[in-house]
């Protein structure tokens, strides 16, 4: 199950559940130019290494051309507090 809302014409916010459904709704969102995004990836990754993510980064430059320039080493758990 997926939702997404406008909130803004130009920023949609997309939160998926099915890590499918959280590909399709950010490529939809790139293909639909929108301004910001917004998402939520709720798929397994015991690992934290954002394997949803990378895939969907790599079809958008594949088949739009778009680099996706993101760090995401802040949402990395810090291994001396666990």
């Amino acid at each position: 199950m997926a939702v997404v809302s406008a909130i803004l014409p130009a920023v949609l916010v997309a939160s998926a559940v099915l890590a499918l459904a959280f590909l399709f709704w950010l490529y939809e969102l790139v293909r639909r130019h929108c301004r910001y995004i917004i998402v939520s990836d709720c798929g397994a990754d015991p690992q934290v290494a954002f394997d949803d993510f990378g895939n969907a980064a790599r079809r958008i430059r594949e088949d739009f051309g778009i680099e996706i320039d993101i760090d995401l080493s802040p949402l990395r758990p810090n291994p001396s507090l666990l």
